[in-house]
């Protein structure tokens, strides 16, 4: 009896793991020799190993690891351009993370692809309304601003239809150390 019910087991477990390939395995495999056929025939193309875009965004990155000075501005919504503040790198969205908050999710039968940081080592979100804008006072102390419009930054001032904030000439200094 107890050989009987051990090949019984082991015929139904080469029958589930060998069995009919479902709709969906079809369609994958179809999918699969569609992206093989546009690979042979339209080859990924060879760039000579340089990507001028790559660096590109290579010299973006080393540049917002430094700390310039730039000038915050944002767009109202006529269309006139609002000056800010004078301000420390670039706006950061305000819902970027120091860790990854994703996790991984086992529930759809397999683990769930997570984020990537970015080489500055931060989680930026996919989107986001709200941004933070290093602003540079008076006093050349450094403070953090929240603002819900989308906000542009220049590492040189520029002609703005209006100015929230602007006292005193076009050129500052900060103290990143206050």
């Amino acid at each position: 009896m107890k050989k009987f019910l051990v090949i019984l087991c082991v015929v139904f477990f080469l029958l589930v793991a060998c069995g009919p390939v479902s709709v969906n395995d079809a369609e994958v495999q179809q999918q699969k020799a569609g992206n093989m056929a546009i690979l042979n025939n339209q080859p990924m193309p060879d760039l000579g190993g340089y990507s001028l875009e790559r660096q590109i965004v290579i010299e973006t990155y080393l540049a917002r690891n430094n700390a310039i000075a730039t000038y915050a501005y944002m767009i109202s919504m006529d269309g006139k351009i609002i000056e800010i503040c004078p301000s420390i790198g670039y706006p950061i969205p305000y819902s970027t993370q120091l860790s990854n908050p994703d996790k991984i999710d086992y529930t759809g039968g397999g683990p769930a692809v997570l984020a990537n940081a970015e080489p500055n080592g931060l989680y930026p979100p996919g989107d986001a309304a709200a941004t933070l804008v290093q602003c540079v006072n008076d006093d050349g102390s450094v403070s953090p601003v929240y603002i819900e419009w989308y906000v542009l930054a220049f590492p040189f001032p520029i002609q703005s239809d209006l100015q929230l904030k602007r006292i005193g000439g076009t050129s500052f200094s900060v103290d990143l150390n206050k």
